[in-house]
């Protein structure tokens, strides 16, 4: 009577942990690009949303008054007011996250603010806001109407 023994040859395991190992190398290469350009987005998402709130703030009219938002490399601040005022209480400041930063702000000249004007919410200017990290950028566009565009790159 011949007996058969089951299992794996050392060879076969080779063969699959060498798999496994280039699989696992091109998922650690592509993962960092992967979560910059995901966290790109999600920051972009999170600047158009601040914009439209501040736009339906002023179309709201919440505070009695117009509302708008200002730019810095790292960080946005939604206010009440003609005006930014860096010491009103009431602004609403949100920090970039690390690596992501407003690398060209182009609204109107040197202007880094955008008003809406109260019950309208038309913008008293139009330009382009670039947002990038290491490897990607995405450009948020705000026309004379108030209409927001996101050109993913």
């Amino acid at each position: 009577m011949l007996s058969t023994k089951s299992g794996f040859t050392i060879f076969e395991l080779v063969i699959v942990i060498g798999i496994i190992a280039v699989i696992s190398l091109f998922t650690i290469s592509f993962a960092p690009k992967t979560i910059n350009r995901i966290e790109l987005y999600t920051t972009t998402k999170e600047v158009v949303q601040a914009i439209k709130s501040s736009q339906n703030n002023s179309r709201n009219n919440f505070q009695n008054q117009n509302n708008g938002i200002y730019f810095t490399n790292q960080n946005y601040t939604i206010f009440s007011g003609n005006s930014y005022n860096p010491l009103n209480e009431t602004n609403q400041t949100t920090e970039l996250p690390n690596g992501v930063s407003i690398n060209n702000i182009q609204l109107g000249g040197s202007n880094t603010t955008i008003i809406f004007e109260k019950f309208t919410g038309q913008p008293d200017t139009t330009g382009t806001i670039t947002i990038g990290n290491a490897n990607n950028y995405t450009t948020i566009s705000l026309d004379n109407n108030g209409l927001i565009t996101v050109n993913y790159q």
